[in-house]
């Protein structure tokens, strides 16, 4: 039960940040770090606010509680429109320090019970403040307590509290702050440095994946090249003598090739994998006939299709053009075809479409099967993901197909996406036309 509130609470987060492929891990999770300070805050703004109305009834200080709540939505949408973490973070913070000494001037200066929640300002700056970090928040709100303390002993302001220990007071809050940004200088110290540590052996990792599968990919061309050699000249010689009985030998030389076919595609994908993680995928846009290159594709997969019993019906607006790679939105359609293929019932249909929109050209992909699990429909694009059910390793999938799909149509400047159907799942893409 907790973990599916943990799901759905994630989800709305989601919801609430800017469009999170454009981020980074890091800032990702900084986003609903902040969107979650936000909804929570407004929610305990809300709850202090009618606890200070039925105590206090309503006072300055009430009414200042009760502000905080819209204060808390309007940072939501200066979130959701700017998508500048950084201004929000140290804006959020800004305006909490203020509020909360809005609240102590107008209940009992360095004795207000608001003064509890100070030490909570430089843990908060810590983790979402872009440049208001913890010890400059310390400094700020040490700055707010002494013209408090000044203002207590210039009677500047009119308090129902008796005088007491006030300038021990006012230590304890800011040696509390203190320790709260001592300990979170030691975290973002000890943060910094694994970030630091886990880069360099993310480099390390993709350059040694990198160079086993360009040591990989040369010998399996050569055994590939091979086979299929050994093959030609078996259909030569079963030919000529047909007395010979050479089906075992066919059998395992096919066996051979698919299976390093297999390799073959795999070492691509983890090799097309690194060069987009490390943002070196290249790419030789032009203007191109679309429609043709769908109809070659779709021709291309034709003898998988038939082999299965299925059939590849196509509906294409003529004279669609689009900027694009070719090769690279080729493997696209290549990789979504053949899923619909592998994925659909015997004896069916698969359906491939184009059509013009206003300002781009959408291709859909339509298959009859069994469509996405639902369980599965989070992790879609996730790589190497479909190598965990295990409908897919039958199938002999990688996982990488449809990750490399969609970060290939994300640097055309298009988006892929799917829909289960009644019966079956449709995954359609949308490039730019030119």
């Amino acid at each position: 039960m907790i973990q599916h509130f943990i799901d759905y609470q994630s989800a709305i987060f989601d919801r609430l940040i800017p469009d999170s492929s454009l981020m980074d891990t890091e800032d990702r999770a900084r986003a609903r770090l902040i969107a979650g300070i936000i909804v929570y805050g407004a929610v305990c703004a809300l709850v202090m606010g009618f606890v200070r109305l039925s105590s206090l009834g309503l006072v300055p200080s009430t009414l200042i509680t009760f502000a905080l709540v819209p204060v808390f939505g309007v940072f939501l949408v200066i979130l959701w429109r700017s998508g500048n973490l950084g201004l929000t973070s140290d804006l959020l913070v800004g305006v909490v320090t203020l509020v909360l000494f809005g609240i102590a001037v107008t209940d009992g200066g360095v004795f207000s019970r608001v003064l509890v929640w100070m030490p909570a300002v430089p843990l908060l700056a810590n983790f979402v403040g872009a440049r208001l970090r913890a010890l400059r928040a310390t400094l700020l709100i040490t700055v707010g307590l002494l013209l408090l303390l000044v203002m207590h002993y210039q009677e500047a302001l009119e308090y129902q509290w008796r005088d007491g220990v006030i300038v021990g007071r006012v230590m304890a809050t800011v040696f509390s702050m203190l320790f709260v940004s001592a300990i979170c200088y030691q975290y973002e110290s000890a943060r910094r440095r694994a970030v630091s540590e886990y880069k360099a052996m993310e480099v390390e990792r993709r350059n040694w994946t990198s160079m086993v599968a360009h040591e990989l990919r040369t010998p399996l061309t050569a055994i590939f090249g091979a086979l299929s050699l050994l093959q030609k000249q078996i259909d030569v010689i079963d030919g000529n003598h047909e007395q010979i009985e050479l089906r075992p030998t066919r059998e395992l030389i096919a066996m051979g090739k698919r299976n390093s076919e297999r390799l073959m595609r795999l070492v691509n994908d983890i090799l097309d994998l690194e060069r987009m993680q490390s943002g070196n995928l290249p790419l030789h846009k032009s203007c191109f006939q679309l429609d043709q290159l769908i109809l070659e594709t779709c021709a291309f997969c034709a003898k998988m299709a038939e082999e299965k019993g299925l059939e590849i019906v196509t509906r294409i607006d003529p004279g669609l053009k689009a900027t694009l790679d070719e090769d690279r939105i080729f493997q696209v359609l290549l990789n979504l075809i053949s899923n619909a293929i592998k994925f659909s019932s015997k004896d069916g249909q698969i359906e491939v479409s184009a059509i013009r929109l206003e300002d781009s050209v959408r291709v859909t992909v339509r298959d009859y099967g069994s469509g996405i699990p639902e369980n599965f429909v989070s992790y879609i694009f996730t790589p190497f993901a479909q190598a965990l059910q295990g409908e897919t390793r039958q199938s002999g999938g990688s996982g990488l197909g449809l990750y490399i799909s969609l970060r290939i149509i994300e640097a055309h400047g298009g988006s892929l996406s799917f829909r289960n159907e009644d019966v079956g799942c449709r995954f359609f893409f949308d490039l730019p036309v030119c």
